[in-house]
Order: structure tokens, then sequence, then C-alpha cells
């Protein structure tokens, strides 16, 4: 009864989060952006919260091992500022309305054009079956973006999925390769919410409805379509941060300072 309380103190309080969020984005600047607000701020399913170290599933090319979620495994150089990022959370399994969602990154300034990206959908006994593979090409951007193509077949809600950015250092040593993970997973759409964003094409007030909600994933793609002479998308990155880092657990803790240095990085660019 105790948890039954909670579930339903917990809906109320996300519907007015958004209700709020709604009204505040009538009065939204270009330099405003509502924090995000997780929906389960619980450590991802299966082997991914389970130690210090996070799982990597098998390869079909290149052997890897357990990295953490920098991933760094040498090769490619020392990244001079920050190391190959995944922009998601750590400490929980990240949310999306998205059945085609789009995947971030942050890239590090090392000599590679080999990207490769990979899809795992989780399965019985902790296992992780690859679902989709793509090799990239980098662009000169350090944020980098991928959305699953409509041609492939789309996530499936309420199921937990991993996925991969890998740059491969030297072809002929794969031991050099930098990997980075996050885990995903597909929520169905609030009617508060749907009926919130059909009220506005902004993108800036369209993340904030997103971040409030708790989906992550949908946030982070609307901050970088916002147009701005300040990179609107550090904002929201912050604000994961300051979730991350106070985490008991150290991964996540690593990836809330990785992710605070690429905010202040960033900033200090004219």
């Amino acid at each position: 009864m105790t948890q039954l309380r909670w579930w339903q103190t917990n809906s109320l309080s996300r519907r007015l989060l958004i209700a709020g969020a709604l009204g505040l984005s009538l009065v939204f600047t270009s330099s405003a952006l509502a924090q995000y607000v997780p929906t389960q701020p619980s450590k991802p399913s299966g082997p991914l919260g389970s130690g210090s170290t996070r799982y990597v599933p098998p390869r079909s090319s290149r052997p890897s091992g357990p990295v953490g979620s920098t991933g760094t495994r040498g090769g490619c150089g020392e990244a001079t500022e920050t190391s190959l990022t995944i922009l998601a959370p750590s400490s929980h399994n990240g949310q999306t309305v998205a059945t085609h969602p789009t995947f971030v990154w942050y890239m590090p300034d090392q000599e590679t054009d080999s990207v490769e990206f990979s899809l795992y959908e989780s399965g019985e006994k902790s296992r992780y079956k690859l679902v989709y593979r793509k090799s990239l090409e980098r662009t000169k951007d350090r944020i980098q973006k991928f959305t699953l193509p409509e041609s492939v077949p789309g996530l499936a809600v309420r199921q937990t999925y991993l996925w991969q950015v890998a740059l491969l250092c030297d072809p002929s040593e794969p031991a050099k390769d930098k990997l980075a993970t996050a885990t995903i997973e597909v929520g169905a759409m609030p009617p508060e919410l749907k009926a919130a964003l059909a009220q506005t094409p902004d993108h800036l007030k369209r993340a904030s409805l997103y971040a409030q909600a708790g989906f992550w994933y949908d946030a982070l793609a609307e901050s970088l379509a916002v147009s701005s002479t300040k990179p609107i998308w550090l904002d929201l990155v912050e604000s994961l941060s300051q979730l991350e880092t106070p985490s008991p657990v150290a991964e996540a803790r690593r990836q809330g300072e990785q992710l605070q240095s690429i905010v202040t990085f960033e900033r200090r660019k004219p």
C-alpha cells in the first residue's frame, strides 16, 4: 500500500511538473532551460550497475573487455581536454519516447576517423544481443549525433537497450579501441506531456518539457536544435552532471565529473 501511494504521489507530482513547465515555457527566453528531472533515479538493469566497471557486450569483429564509462583503453593518443563521453545518464536508464531516438556523444580531440555505433538489446541472464551496428564517418564537430534509421525496426517500449560508441584507433590492434556505453529505455508518452508538446513547436520549450518529464534523450535532441550563440545543450548536460557527481556509485561520479569537464571546456571557448 505504501508503494502504491508513492507511485500515486510521484505520478501527480510529475503531472504538476509538466503543467508547470508548460506555463513557464510561455516566458522562456533563448537562454533558459528547465533542469532534467529523472523518472527513475536507480541503477541500470542487468550488469551495468553491478560494479565499478561497465559491462561491454562482445563485438563480432573486434574483441573487447570491461571498460569504464569513458572507455579509455589506449590508442588514438591522449585527449588534451576531454575523453570520449556519451551524453547520457550513467546512474539510471535514460528514457525516451522515440522508437527511433537520437544518440549523442562528445568526441575527444584525437586523430581517428573510424567510429562505430552498436545497439544491443537486453535479454535473459544479463546478456545483451546485438541488434544493430553501423560504421560512421566522423565530422569536425565535437558533438556527434546518430538517429536510428526508420528502415530499422524501432525500439520496443519498456525494453532496455545498451548502446556503444567505439573509436577504432588501429585496425591491427583492437585493444587500442576506445569505447563508451550507456543504456536507454523507451517509455510511454504521458497524456499531459503529449498535450503540452502539441501546443508549442519551439525547440527550447519542448526541451524543457521533456527534461521536466524525465525523457533525457528527447530533451537533449531538442536542445541541440536550438539556434543560439550560447549552446543551450550545455545547461542540460550540466544539470545531469549535478545529479551524477554525488552518486555513491564510482562510475556515475566519473560520468558526472566528465560531463562537467565538457561543460567547462565548451564555455571557455570564445
